[in-house]
């Protein structure tokens, strides 16, 4: 029998996977639970990057670097590490720093989503976004207005050319009836393409990765989780490496799926308020697992 290539692998696997578990709304959002009981060390999804990112933007070459707002964000860096010598990559880094990286990160990305065709721009923007703080030069889209005449620009697409001062961000909105027009909309009302990516990515070869689905398994510390991911090829090793998702113990029917968050090799060396503040620092949640809050 001919071997399956990698796309109809996907299929399959993904078909099998949508079998086990589902999507579902929860307390503080969606989330993932087992449709059914799953034994211990079964693979359970099998999903491809909807997109994926560079997440080191000297990629994006000298003319994105020469720009003059990513000119005045690596002077941010610049100063902060002279003032911060060997800080660097830790979470006591100053937060001035790290919302720069974070920045010429996001303008990176909206470099590249420029070259995406519209379905998966779509798919990107239907993620979450718990940041919810876009930047001058961001790709954004509208989301969560109210009103009668607010609900009509949901969902639009735009890029944010200037951050007013009461917060405000005065939106360049794409398309739409009237065509280009510029809005002031709220921050809470914007998700940004840098925003999505750090809620919901998890990093593979140099690259951030969007999966729509792995993306909706919540975070629980340690042994607490009861799933784990690695990333793999499929059998025949052709295209992108793929998210596996594997059970740590026997899960019943019912029972949400968590994963964990932060990387091992570091875990073992935080305490709780240490896991906590660098969860909260990296994708804006305070952990409530049975780890970090235990019931009395």
């Amino acid at each position: 029998m001919a071997a399956l290539d990698d796309a109809t692998q996907w299929r399959v696997l993904f078909k099998f996977s949508q079998e086990l578990l589902s999507i579902v709304a929860g307390e503080h959002g969606l989330k993932c639970v087992a449709t059914r009981d799953i034994a211990a060390r079964q693979v359970i999804l099998v999903e491809h990057p909807v997109a994926t990112f560079d997440i080191n933007p000297y990629g994006q070459g000298a003319q994105f670097m020469a720009r003059p707002d990513v000119q005045a964000l690596q002077q941010t860096i610049m100063r902060c590490s002279a003032a911060n010598a060997g800080r660097e990559g830790t979470d006591a880094y100053p937060a001035e720093a790290r919302e720069a990286i974070e920045g010429i990160m996001a303008l990176s990305a909206t470099v590249e989503l420029a070259s995406r065709d519209a379905a998966t721009v779509d798919r990107v923007f239907a993620l979450e976004d718990s940041f919810r703080k876009a930047i001058a030069g961001e790709h954004v889209c509208v989301d969560g207005l109210a009103s009668a005449a607010g609900k009509l620009l949901n969902g639009r697409r735009g890029v944010v050319r200037r951050v007013e001062d009461d917060g405000r961000r005065r939106v360049r909105l794409l398309g739409g009836a009237a065509g280009e027009t510029l809005k002031a909309i709220k921050r809470e009302n914007l998700k940004s393409i840098g925003g999505i990516i750090r809620t919901n990515s998890f990093e593979d070869e140099n690259r951030a990765k969007l999966f729509e689905t792995l993306c909706r398994f919540n975070h629980a510390c340690g042994a607490t989780a009861n799933v784990t991911k690695v990333f793999e090829h499929l059998v025949t090793g052709n295209g992108a490496r793929c998210a596996h998702v594997t059970t740590l113990r026997d899960i019943r029917r019912g029972e949400e799926l968590c994963i964990d968050y932060i990387d091992g090799s570091n875990e073992a060396s935080l305490d709780t308020a240490s896991r906590q503040a660098h969860l909260q620092m990296k994708y804006n949640f305070v952990c409530q697992c049975s780890k970090c809050a235990p019931l009395p």
